[in-house]
């Protein structure tokens, strides 16, 4: 940590903001310091006469560039540790979707109530609006202790995106007890239980989702049934021949080898390989630019593709930048929780109590399907 703290520090003391701008000093004003000040006068008198005008003429051209676009590229500098700490704030959620899955567990077993959930979906909801949450415990410094350590032995992608769906049941679940290609159980949350015990909550019975889950069939059977003929007709007129698209590069290829003249297949290769490779240019470009710009040496392990270990040396890097950005974003969530700011969902208010209806109406109705209160107390 005091490694970490140091280069926190580095950090700090790099950025720097002007209060306001000033004027561009001009070429004589840069010249006439460089000859009358003293101090600058004896540090020239270690060298050669030419070499010092050389040097005034070169630093008077030079100093004007600092002036004129230095702000500028602070300001893109500043940008980027901004975007660390965006992509650090990522990170805190994945903390605190973990807390979640467990009380998910825990209500799904019916071991607690929680205030404002009846239905299994209305845990699910609070999984794009994780900070706002009211029934999982803010951020603590010791988790983000853990989480850095997490961090600090990973050695794979941390770049999760939308490949995971942090409060998936079933599919987490399922991973945990058969690993398969479809489900990967989350390396956080195996973590995370190796240093809390709570994979035991993983064998607690869904007693919630098995109570939901037969009224909501019960519903789809129903609705089947009354619009059966519907469905035949609609199925009916429906072209049941598969699609062609221009994006499928196996169809292409097929379809030009067929059709296309010598001339014409010739020029598609060369268009679609150029087109491939400035893709793969452009990749490479930003990881090298990007490893480019650290002032720490950045070792690349052997491999035998020189593009894989790129990549790789780029994650261990992004890895390394999260780490040293987790603590900013850490005080951003602790000041926009004094400020009672509220977490945004990208989807909208509106569109979850949609979603949540619909869910509503279909157990209510499965409900009436066998017979029982329209409610939802089961």
């Amino acid at each position: 940590m005091a490694a970490q703290e140091e280069n926190n520090l580095e950090n700090q003391e790099r950025k720097y903001t002007p209060e306001t701008k000033l004027p561009i000093p001009t070429e004589a004003e840069i010249r006439e310091r460089l000859t009358t000040d003293p101090k600058i006068q004896a540090y020239f008198s270690q060298f050669t006469t030419s070499s010092v005008e050389e040097f005034i003429k070169s630093y008077c051209f030079y100093k004007g560039l600092w002036w004129e676009h230095g702000d500028m590229y602070t300001r893109h500098t500043q940008n980027e540790e901004m975007q660390w700490i965006v992509d650090a704030k990522t990170h805190l959620e994945i903390i605190q979707q973990k807390k979640l899955f467990d009380v998910q567990c825990l209500w799904r077993a019916e071991k607690l109530v929680l205030p404002g959930v009846e239905i299994c979906y209305d845990i699910l909801r609070w999984e794009r609006k994780i900070f706002s949450c009211p029934f999982i415990e803010p951020i603590s410094q010791e988790d983000v202790d853990m989480y850095i350590q997490y961090l600090s032995g990973l050695n794979i992608e941390i770049d999760f995106g939308f490949l995971y769906t942090w409060q998936d049941y079933e599919g987490i679940k399922e991973a945990y007890n058969e690993e398969s290609e479809d489900n990967t159980f989350p390396d956080w949350y195996e973590f995370h239980n190796s240093r809390t015990g709570n994979q035991m909550l993983l064998s607690l019975p869904d007693i919630r989702g098995e109570k939901e889950d037969p009224y909501r069939k019960a519903y789809w059977e129903h609705w089947h049934e009354v619009n059966k003929e519907v469905q035949e007709a609609n199925l009916a007129t429906i072209d049941q021949r598969p699609f062609i698209s221009v994006f499928d590069t196996e169809k292409m290829e097929e379809f030009i080898s067929q059709f296309e003249d010598k001339q014409t297949q010739g020029f598609y290769k060369e268009f679609t390989y150029h087109h491939n490779y400035r893709e793969a240019g452009e990749e490479y470009n930003k990881i090298i630019e990007m490893l480019l710009k650290s002032e720490k040496v950045i070792p690349i392990e052997a491999h035998y593709d020189f593009r894989d270990a790129l990549k790789l040396a780029a994650e261990k890097f992004k890895v390394q930048k999260i780490i040293e950005f987790l603590p900013f974003a850490y005080e951003e969530y602790k000041f926009q929780r004094e400020m009672g700011f509220e977490d945004e969902d990208q989807f909208g208010d509106e569109y979850h109590v949609n979603l949540r209806k619909t869910i509503v109406d279909q157990i209510l109705e499965g409900r009436k399907q066998f017979g029982e209160p329209e409610d939802l107390n089961f």
